[in-house]
């Protein structure tokens, strides 16, 4: 029975970091939070970082790595949490 207790738990956790991984991937992406100085810009992502407070992308705007990167919260290129931001602007 012990078996089967560790495979759930490993799948439970091979589930939840592929979901980390698929939903916050490095790539290029938009910056949507308005009040951002690199609002509506697009934005290199080289890595995450999960802290207490919440997962960090160090980013660049050239790409480079060889750039000083800047640590953005990743809430802060998701549409859902930066929708009623945008409404508050106009």
């Amino acid at each position: 029975m012990p078996a089967a207790d560790s495979r759930v738990t490993s799948a439970a956790s091979r589930r939840c970091t592929t979901r980390f991984e698929n939903t916050y991937g490095t790539g290029i992406r938009e910056l949507l939070y308005p009040w951002h100085p690199w609002f509506g810009l697009r934005v290199f992502v080289h890595g995450t970082i999960d802290k207490a407070s919440g997962a960090v992308f160090r980013c660049t705007l050239s790409g480079s790595d060889a750039d000083r990167w800047q640590e953005v919260p990743a809430w802060m290129f998701d549409h859902a949490a930066c929708a009623g931001q945008a409404t508050l602007l106009a």
